[in-house]
């Protein structure tokens, strides 16, 4: 027998689903004015930081969603500031989204709402015990490489404590069907203007800046990658790749909205920032929500051997007639050749350079059980430490070198209960919203523990925390024995 669990009393999000776009320009329009005094990172983090805290103690719904659109927008307010006020040695504003994960989890602890009573929580639990630990290995280079560390393992998984405590489902609604799709079409925008017209002043001042150093940025000699508002070229491809997920949903499920409307704009734009790792995962990540919306066992089968056999052919052969047609020598064409070059050719592109990277990465792990530090792998252990070991690009290899063998291997198994108990919530509700966080996850595999794409992996673990949250067994099922299985009612009723 199947119990059916009564929905969680919620505390309402108390704004209607068009505050989201409106805070979104209203905070733009406020940031770009008192950015505009000429004050430094300091104060605007400290201002930001202090809302938060009044945020967290009254609504801390509204800070959630606040600063998953403010960590978008990092990238272009610390460009913007340094512009006025000269860059600092610390970077303050990288600060204040960890500052908003700590506060929120701090309040669910004071309310004793941290519980570690699902299998995944106990993986998740487990994980953060043995980062927490790897803070204090000698071998990153000193206790600062391990803090700064932190900042990029461990802050992302305090947003897995705050999904799954948030005692809405309305957050997680919001946030995917609203706040995604109106960031990732903003972020198109920009992204346009800076591949056919140019950049803007403070964006051309950090080019010139990080050029030498940040090889990431060039196709090529001179062509300098679009990255919009965000810190990177790789989180603005990984964002927009979460975007096309959001906005691709709906048309698939033939439940067309306004952010169907999107998906051709985003889907162009994410081909020109010419990240093919994300362009592949995102295709992949479609084909998937499209293969398992088919229902039943036989049309999820049917739907798979349609997009390997009939969709992924014709795509390779449209590709390979556009690339005949490429000839552009502007940013845009330069962008679209090293695209195709990439998904036509991946024998002759980084692809096989990235993989290698990602096998030393385990096998440095295996090779030292107890790991480098948390830091090891970040860009504390070239500023703060020895510099010895580098970043992976990968954080199943990060993983695997930060926190030794034990850690990869427990990472490894997270990941794959992740997938699994998204699916099962999809296959036991039909739920859009768990489609959605299933195609999202795939879109990311290779990224969910990516500290410097600060606004992707904390929405990644929010999500998986917002999921985990219908396996959390009521009281009667505490008890029960043998334990009945509960239902996703909650879920269901949420998409």
């Amino acid at each position: 027998m199947t119990t059916i669990r009564p929905a969680i009393p919620a505390e309402r999000l108390d704004i209607p689903w068009w505050s989201a776009p409106v805070l979104a320009i209203g905070g733009l329009l406020f940031l770009i004015w008192f950015l505009s005094t000429g004050v430094s990172q300091i104060i605007v983090a400290a201002l930001l930081v202090s809302l938060g805290v009044v945020g967290v103690l009254l609504k801390p719904n509204i800070v959630i969603v606040a600063t998953f659109i403010f960590l978008p927008l990092l990238g272009d307010v610390r460009r913007y500031i340094s512009l006025g006020a000269g860059r600092t040695t610390n970077d303050p504003l990288i600060l204040v989204g960890p500052a908003m994960a700590a506060m929120l989890f701090a309040r669910l602890l004071f309310e004793r709402r941290i519980r570690p009573d699902t299998p995944l929580a106990k993986l998740v639990a487990t994980l953060m015990i043995m980062m927490t630990l790897e803070i204090f290995n000698p071998l990153q280079g000193g206790i600062t490489v391990g803090i700064a560390g932190a900042l990029y393992f461990l802050v992302p998984l305090l947003w897995f404590w705050i999904g799954r405590s948030t005692p809405t489902q309305r957050v997680t609604r919001t946030t995917i069907k609203v706040v995604i799709p109106m960031v990732a079409i903003g972020a198109t925008a920009l992204g346009l203007f800076q591949t056919y017209v140019g950049w803007l002043s403070f964006e051309a001042q950090w080019i010139r800046e990080q050029k030498a150093m940040f090889t990431a940025l060039l196709v090529g000699d001179n062509i300098v990658r679009p990255f919009s508002f965000f810190t990177s070229p790789a989180e603005f491809a990984c964002y927009l790749s979460i975007g096309l997920v959001c906005c691709c949903a709906p048309l698939l499920a033939r439940r067309f909205n306004w952010s169907s409307l999107l998906v051709l704009p985003i889907g162009y734009m994410l081909f020109l920032a010419s990240v093919r790792t994300a362009i592949v995962l995102s295709l992949l990540s479609v084909l998937v929500m499209w293969s398992v919306m088919g229902g039943d066992s036989k049309k999820v089968a049917i739907r798979t051997v349609v997009a390997l056999f009939v969709i992924l052919p014709c795509l390779y052969l449209g590709l390979r007639r556009l690339s005949n047609f490429n000839s552009s020598p502007d940013r845009a064409g330069v962008l679209t050749e090293h695209t195709l070059d990439g998904l036509l050719r991946p024998g002759e592109s980084t692809a096989e350079s990235h993989k290698e990277e990602a096998i030393d990465g385990v096998i440095s792990g295996i090779k030292n059980p107890i790991g480098y530090g948390l830091g090891a792998t970040t860009m504390a252990a070239g500023k703060f430490g020895n510099g010895k070991t580098a970043g992976f690009e990968q954080d199943v290899a990060n993983i695997f070198s930060s926190l030794g063998v034990a850690g990869g291997v427990l990472y490894i198994v997270l990941m794959a209960r992740v997938l699994l108990v998204v699916f099962n919530v999809w296959s036991e509700s039909r739920s859009l919203i768990a489609v959605i966080i299933l195609a999202i996850l795939v879109s990311q595999l290779g990224n969910w523990l990516t500290g410097s794409h600060y606004s992707t992996s904390a929405l990644v673990w929010f999500l998986i925390g917002s999921i985990d949250r219908t396996q959390i067994p009521t009281a009667s099922e505490r008890y029960a024995v043998p334990r009945i299985k509960h239902s996703y009612a909650n879920l269901a009723h949420s998409s």
